[in-house]
């Protein structure tokens, strides 16, 4: 190889591993907090309003339930949401619940006060007007 050649291919592989570099220290940052499946599953939804209310209320009433404090199953609200957004998310997500029904949503929301505490915890599907079949058409 010639003097030439190896001046226009050395910047080339520079490049190359640079790039490589860069995409591999992404990565990395992304699996040190060890939530890399959770960021792409919790990518922005168009559902994400109705989604975080859905959780707020549910986390409301595991409050109320006396679910949230120090020694409890959750030591906030803040973690309370972080536990229960992933199922509320992949009951109502768009993928699943192309339009959610804003009457619906609202009836939900009013009756998780009084809901049972089990129910609650178990998920969205399990609050009697709060289930996917409730709140979602599949209507586009």
């Amino acid at each position: 190889m010639t003097h030439r050649n190896i001046a226009l291919v050395a910047p080339a592989v520079v490049t190359l591993a640079l790039v490589a570099c860069h995409k591999n220290e992404s990565v990395d940052q992304t699996r040190t907090t060890g939530a890399t499946e959770n960021v792409r599953a919790m990518a922005p939804d168009p559902n994400d309003k109705t989604i975080e209310r859905v959780t707020a209320a549910r986390c409301e009433r595991e409050l109320a339930c006396e679910r949230i404090g120090q020694g409890k199953k959750w030591a906030d609200e803040a973690a309370c949401r972080r536990d229960l957004r992933p199922s509320t998310y992949s009951q109502l997500r768009s993928k699943d619940c192309n339009v959610v029904l804003d009457d619906k949503v609202q009836a939900c929301l009013l009756a998780m006060p009084t809901e049972n505490c089990d129910s609650v915890s178990q998920g969205v599907r399990d609050i009697e007007p709060c289930g996917k079949d409730k709140l979602c058409s599949s209507a586009q």
